[in-house]
């Protein structure tokens, strides 16, 4: 029981795959020249990545709540507040660039892009196309950026 059992270790790969894999997600919606483009291009690694990537583990974490214990939980949950933000803050800086209606909630725009985004790798699991991506991210920017 190295880990301290399997809460334990289910602990470490949370926090592993926040610091080797997932940070880099919230690091690019950081940068102060994210923007629009930032997000076209999320839904393009997303449509290229159609069949060979799960559903984030944070989002399958948070979904679990009804048979992960507290701790776990919080953890995901956290992370994914923290995606949420890093989007907000992308939206912030189109919303600034005009790229994005500077009148639309950049929390309700970043909570609708988190909401689409896990959507489309459940979907992806259950083989959506590429296509079909690529036409679901051109509707959500079209949403984003339309008046």
């Amino acid at each position: 029981e190295e880990f301290g059992g399997k809460d334990g270790l289910y602990k470490e790969v949370l926090n592993y795959y926040k610091d080797n894999v997932a940070c880099e997600l919230i690091d690019t919606f950081l940068k102060k020249d994210s923007d629009i483009e930032t997000i076209k291009q999320l839904f393009k690694l997303k449509a290229e990545s159609s069949g060979t990537q799960s559903t984030c583990l944070y989002a399958n974490t948070a979904q679990s709540k009804h048979v992960i214990d507290d701790e776990l939980y919080k953890i995901a949950k956290n992370y994914n507040q923290k995606v949420e933000k890093a989007l907000e803050s992308c939206i912030k800086q189109a919303q600034t660039k005009h790229q994005i209606p500077s009148n639309k909630d950049s929390r309700v725009l970043s909570r609708y892009l988190f909401t689409v985004l896990h959507g489309l790798g459940v979907m992806s699991k259950m083989g959506i196309s590429k296509k079909e991506i690529k036409a679901i991210g051109d509707i959500t920017i079209e949403s984003l950026i339309s008046e």
